[in-house]
């Protein structure tokens, strides 16, 4: 996606990460607002003043429980290219991650 942007996101839920940069950009993150509801915008509003464009990555969930990765083996056997290797590390540790106690959350 850095081919067609300065600076890449991804969002999710009521966050947002730093994916790349083409350049460094301390400005982006320069002063107030960065640990705030509003962070995103602030930094839209700065990297638009900095004449930055900005991409999004595709929307996806996070990885946090037990439950996440079983989602994510669906998915990804479902359309392993989308995540080829992800979906190889899945095959590969399958039996490990279930057996995990369910119910738990732990991985």
């Amino acid at each position: 996606m850095l081919t067609g942007h300065d600076v890449v996101l991804d969002r999710r839920m009521m966050r947002y990460y730093l994916v790349g940069a083409k350049a460094a950009h301390p400005a982006l993150f320069d002063g107030d607002g960065m640990g705030t509801k509003s962070a995103l915008e602030t930094l839209l509003a700065r990297a638009r003043g900095l004449r930055l464009s900005v991409g999004f990555t595709d929307p996806f969930y996070d990885i946090d429980v037990a439950g996440d990765l079983t989602r994510l083996a669906r998915n990804c056997g479902l359309a392993p290219a989308r995540a080829p290797r992800t979906a190889v590390w899945l095959k590969q540790w399958g039996p490990a991650w279930h057996s995990c106690a369910p119910g738990t959350g732990d991985l």
